[in-house]
């Protein structure tokens, strides 16, 4: 049927193979007309009964359908540019696209193992009937700001080209291209763009591309490009970028359970305390970057340390087992109350500045004869080391019991793998707890045996 002008009124029930209504034509549709092949609409159908186009073909609508009835579209394609104002219009299998400036303005959006792709501005509920669309299918939304509840089972929404998300999405989410999302998402999260989050996600959520963190995450992370965490994290997260190196950001105080580092990517933690263990293939990078301190109060293992700046500060019961150490001006502090720490740097150590290290000390306890207990760093037999003349100072040393029944006493503070670049500072600070002493020792690194111990990387006290 093809309206070319006037109106054409339908108050039954029509079927139409290929509905065509002209500029200026006017289709007044009362009952409940099927369109089986195709709708090409230029001019105005007045629908206040039932449009259904059931097997339709690049259908299209450039004008306008409007009035108090129902738009179901079950199979085919519609594109939309021109306006649609309807009670409920529902896609059933097929394809709605909103394009230009098309738009949909309807009491009840629903969209049903299909796809309706828009600009969220451009889907509308009407006023007084809840801000929400039904979709079981793929939402696609091409840009603009959502204002709309989304809920259903199985469906996703889909995020592409600028968008901003205000309302909250009750299924799985992805974004390829720039959202920004302030409101709850209840579901797995997907991320190829630039995404910045702002509301709790309930779900896992997956980046390769770049995003922000700003609110808790209650389901896994998998990082494969660059994601900055400013909030809690409660499942594991994997950061692996495959051929190319992942980024993962964040104060150790959101991690909550184990962080696996792959394929040279780079985890850098800018504060706070670790309490799940860091683990990985080998070839990863657990980045020390603070302005204040990282306590470690976890096991770290197969990922090579960068101290870039601050203080790494060793935890009760952590055990630290590197692949290698790379100094670039980050201290280090053993000092846990405990002083037989040892901190092992693994098979490579690189000092691009000097590497200022803490210790405790114990001298009421031997270890065997004249020498007693501390915190010490050692090395992997055979490992490599870069220092040209940068070196590890004993900067801090506390010692936490004295004993000067026997005089000297020594501690080994280095291992005979790295004693060569190890020294006491000039200016060590040294304090005392629990002392039964007033007395002030001197310490003095000794580099070769004396005779009284055997090899070297001791520290030697008098007074």
């Amino acid at each position: 049927t093809t309206v070319q002008t006037g109106k054409t009124t339908v108050n039954n029930s029509a079927e139409q193979g290929t509905l065509t209504v002209n500029g200026g034509a006017e289709y007044i549709n009362g009952g409940t007309t099927t369109v089986t092949e195709k709708l090409a609409n230029s001019g105005t159908i007045d629908n206040d009964g039932t449009l259904n186009i059931s097997g339709g073909n690049n259908s299209t609508n450039s004008g306008t359908i409007t009035g108090s009835g129902d738009l179901n579209n079950t199979s085919g394609t519609l594109t939309n540019t021109g306006s649609i104002s309807q009670d409920t219009v529902t896609n059933n299998g097929g394809n709605i696209t909103n394009s230009g400036s098309g738009s949909i303005i309807a009491d009840t959006i629903t969209n049903t193992s299909g796809t309706l792709q828009s600009d969220a501005d451009k889907l509308v509920i009407n006023t007084g009937h809840e801000q929400k669309i039904t979709n079981t299918g793929n939402l696609n939304l091409t840009g603009g700001t959502n204002v709309n509840a989304v809920e259903g089972n199985g469906g996703t929404t889909n995020f592409s080209g600028t968008s901003q998300n205000d309302a909250t999405i009750s299924q799985n989410v992805t974004n390829s291209g720039t959202l920004t999302n302030n409101a709850a998402i209840t579901g797995n999260v997907t991320n190829s763009g630039d995404m910045t989050n702002n509301a709790a996600v309930t779900g896992n959520v997956s980046n390769s591309g770049d995003m922000t963190n700003n609110a808790a995450i209650t389901g896994n992370v998998t990082n494969s490009g660059e994601m900055i965490n400013n909030a809690a994290i409660s499942g594991t997260i994997l950061n692996d970028g495959g051929s190319s190196a992942a980024k993962f950001t964040s104060n150790a105080d959101y991690i909550s359970d184990t962080v696996t580092n792959n394929n040279n990517g780079i985890v850098t933690l800018t504060g706070g305390e670790t309490i799940g263990l860091i683990t990985g293939d080998g070839t990863g990078t657990l980045s020390i970057n603070t302005a204040s301190d990282v306590t470690l109060s976890s096991n770290i293992e197969n990922n090579t340390l960068s101290l870039d700046s601050g203080t790494l500060k060793l935890g009760s019961g952590a055990d630290v087992d590197l692949v290698g150490l790379v100094a670039n001006g980050g201290d280090i502090d053993l000092r846990n109350g405990s002083a037989d720490n040892e901190f092992n740097v693994g098979n490579s150590i690189t000092l691009n500045s000097d590497l200022n290290i803490a210790i405790d000390a114990d001298l009421s306890t031997p270890v065997s004869g004249l020498v007693k207990s501390s915190d010490k760093i050692t090395a992997n037999d055979g490992v490599t080391i870069t220092s040209g003349t940068n070196k590890i100072y004993i900067n801090e040393l506390t010692i936490l019991k004295d004993s000067l029944d026997q005089v000297p006493a020594y501690t080994q503070v280095a291992d005979s793998n790295l004693a060569g670049i190890v020294d006491l500072s000039s200016n060590v600070k040294s304090h005392k707890q629990q002392s039964q002493q007033t007395d002030s020792f001197m310490v003095s690194y000794v580099t070769s045996g004396e005779g009284l111990v055997t090899g070297n990387g001791y520290l030697k006290y008098e007074h």
